[in-house]
This record gives structure tokens, C-alpha cells and sequence, in this order.
């Protein structure tokens, strides 16, 4: 995670160096799964990862994902699987640690 930190400040200053403005997408793109259907953390919405991705059949728990497709369902694209204290170590401000299962009810 450390290195992830690293090459994001190092793309941070060279977009800021060369005149691009940074600006966060605001979105929800982190989500947990219940039997293979996952609920977006901030916005409770379901989402299912797209057919295409290598996690689709193994539904890990905790997922971060860059973009949704919308047919008759939400799709996950560009999907990794993510251990959830990971988020307080690099995040503090955004997240707090509680008990996954919580978060179901």
C-alpha cells in the first residue's frame, strides 16, 4: 500500500506540474458482498461484478471498483478484491473500522 501511495502522490504532482486538473469522480466505489451481490458502501446500491472479470466467480467479500455498466443490472468493471482495514490505514478520514457483518443488517 505504501508504493500505491507513492505513485499516486508522484501522479498527482506531475498532472499538477503539467497544467491538469485533478478532480475525484465523488463516486461510490467501494462495495461488500452478500451471496454474490454487493452493496456499494455510501449509497447502498447493488452491483454485481461484470461477467468479463476473473473475480466474477469468486465473489471476495470487499471490493474496489473503477466504473459501473448499466444493462438490467449494475456491472463492476476493472475490479480488485481488497481487505477492508486496508481503507483506515490509507484513508482515516473517510472510513472507520466496524464489523462487515453490521453493515448487512
Amino acid at each position: 500500500m505504501k508504493k500505491v501511495i507513492e505513485i499516486r502522490d508522484q501522479l498527482r504532482r506531475t498532472a499538477q506540474r503539467i497544467g491538469i486538473s485533478l478532480k475525484s469522480c465523488e463516486g461510490d466505489m467501494l462495495a461488500y458482498s452478500h451471496s454474490g451481490k454487493y452493496k456499494t458502501i455510501r449509497g447502498s446500491q447493488e452491483v454485481y461484478i461484470h461477467p468479463s472479470s476473473v473475480l466474477f466467480r469468486v465473489n471476495p467479500k470487499w471490493v474496489i471498483y473503477h466504473s459501473l455498466v448499466s444493462t438490467y443490472r449494475q456491472y463492476a468493471r476493472n475490479v480488485i478484491s481488497i481487505d477492508p482495514s486496508w481503507l483506515k490505514e490509507v484513508a482515516p478520514h473517510f472510513y472507520q473500522h466496524q464489523r462487515p457483518t453490521s453493515m448487512l443488517h
